[in-house]
């Protein structure tokens, strides 16, 4: 499944709902949220200092 720019957003918070994976540039980790929300969020994974990830860079298999 190919991520696209409404389900991902890079952003210290969740800025709305719907938004699936969350890259936190201040901890440098990718997060996932199954409905949402902070709630749910879930660590999928750390990357280096200086990393910039974007929608295209995912891809879930």
């Amino acid at each position: 499944m190919e991520i696209t720019e409404s389900l991902f957003v890079v952003a210290d918070e969740l800025t709305e709902e719907g938004e699936l994976f969350r890259f936190d540039t201040g901890d440098q980790t990718l997060y996932f949220n199954v409905d949402g929300t902070d709630a749910s969020e879930v660590a999928v994974t750390t990357v280096q200092a200086g990393v910039t990830l974007h929608a295209s860079d995912l891809l879930v298999v």
